[in-house]
């Protein structure tokens, strides 16, 4: 009997940042739906969305939690960070170039890395995500 496969969720910075910064205006949110990911095989983080989420929290409250964080993504077994193809990074491209200016090239490249994993489900509070159809956290 084959085992059906549990569904790939993509993380993006904005849902990294809410769950490491318990002041985030969605901490809330962001804690709640990772407490619910029994039947989720895996977050990816594609390894440029890493990167920027330790950026930001590194430079708004230091190397030390944003080391922090990154050691807690590293050592869970939920998270998994992975490095974007060129595959990924050229539909990531043709996407920015369709998106709002208000939107960022990191959403292109996590609704990329979610296309490629063949999912609809982004871990992210960005509008960009369900305007183009993707799941994100209620």
């Amino acid at each position: 009997m084959e085992t059906k496969r549990k569904p790939t969720i993509i993380a993006d910075s904005s849902a990294l940042v809410s769950l490491i910064v318990v002041t985030d205006s969605n901490h809330g949110r962001a804690t709640r739906f990772i407490e619910h990911l029994a039947s989720v095989d895996s977050v990816v983080i594609p390894s440029e969305i890493f990167a920027e989420a330790l950026n930001l929290v590194g430079k708004k409250f230091g190397h030390e939690q944003a080391l922090q964080a990154a050691h807690s993504f590293l050592e869970a077994e939920l998270f998994t960070v992975v490095p974007s193809t060129d595959v990924v990074r050229v539909k990531a491209l043709e996407l920015y170039g369709t998106l709002s200016a208000g939107d960022s090239f990191t959403d292109a490249l996590v609704m990329a890395m979610a296309d490629q994993h063949g999912t609809n489900a982004v871990f992210g509070f960005d509008d960009v995500f369900s305007k183009r159809g993707y799941r994100t956290p209620s």
